[in-house]
């Protein structure tokens, strides 16, 4: 597995032969994650979210990994959005 910072607060990881299960496991267990450390963090932890998004890789439609990171990408906006939605009271940062 490798992890790759592409942006000030985003990250990529590359998983090899994997199934979309076990994408989607992973997922879950790293929101559980990160969701125990913000909360240990303490008072200030309701100012940061974690947004997530997957892809993989399908050679039938992927002309290149961008075609799959974008889908990723993707992905991870549709979280962010679905996580604004159910929580309403939260200001989204802007930039």
């Amino acid at each position: 597995m490798d992890v790759y910072r592409i942006g000030g607060d985003e990250f990529v990881i590359f998983i090899e032969k994997h199934t979309a299960v076990i994408a989607e496991k992973l997922v879950a267990e790293f929101r559980t994650t990160m969701t125990r450390k913000l909360f240990n963090y303490g008072e200030n932890s309701n100012e940061a979210i974690v947004s997530c998004g997957y892809a993989l890789y399908d050679p039938e439609t992927d002309a290149s990994c961008e075609d799959t990171f974008n889908r990723a990408d993707r992905d991870m906006y549709e979280d962010k959005e679905r996580f604004y939605k159910a929580s309403p009271y939260v200001k989204r940062r802007v930039y």
